[in-house]
């Protein structure tokens, strides 16, 4: 499904919603000059007559998208006219940073793809199967910290071991890790143990 299939018929008729210049109006119709008569919403006692022509949306709210880049799921929750543009605001509820996107209905069919239903899932739903994750993940990550406490006590005997080894000691090429900062990797040739030199030098 393309986001024309789904276009609504931008022509203005009594009774619609518009925008203009970041403000929504109720369209009423045309008076005997052939300018349009707009109601402001959400004040009911202001109208206006203006012959600037304000725009019906194309497309409805809460229509669900995919950014074709990156696979991240959005939603059409409002609109805004503004530089004789209509944009629509798509909430993008993985980015932390920014909590939506603006984009022309050109834009829009550039940059994602329409879905026919919502890809979120209920609250329930959504409980319900992390809960299943969570019983599936805590035996093999208590596992895995016991494996890991494990490895350290053998590591920690290994290091004893170490002590009472006459190292010869092979030195590996220094490498810069900042500025004037140095560090250089050192392993025993005799049983492996490995040391690091870090230093500095101001010339």
């Amino acid at each position: 499904m393309k986001f024309e299939d789904i276009a609504i018929d931008d022509a203005l008729n009594i009774g619609d919603t518009c925008y203009y210049n970041h403000t929504e109006y109720t369209y009423l119709g045309l008076n005997e000059e052939e300018k349009l008569i707009l109601k402001v919403k959400g004040n009911d006692d202001k109208t206006i007559i203006t012959s600037a022509k304000p725009v019906k949306p194309k497309l409805p709210l809460n229509i669900y998208v995919k950014t074709k880049r990156g696979s991240n799921f959005g939603e059409i929750v409002g609109y805004v006219h503004m530089l004789d543009n209509m944009y629509y605001r798509i909430a993008i509820y993985e980015n932390v940073f920014k909590d939506s996107e603006t984009e022309t209905f050109e834009e829009l069919q550039e940059k994602y793809e329409l879905l026919e239903e919502s890809p979120f899932y209920t609250i329930d739903d959504l409980g319900e199967k992390l809960v299943k994750l969570d019983e599936e993940s805590n035996p093999i990550e208590r596992e895995i910290r016991e494996l890991q406490a494990k490895l350290e006590e053998i590591e920690s005997r290994r290091s004893e071991v170490q002590k009472f080894c006459k190292h010869e000691w092979y030195k590996y090429d220094e490498v810069e890790v900042s500025k004037n900062n140095f560090e250089q990797e050192c392993e025993c040739k005799i049983c492996g143990k490995v040391k690091y030199n870090r230093y500095s030098r101001l010339w």
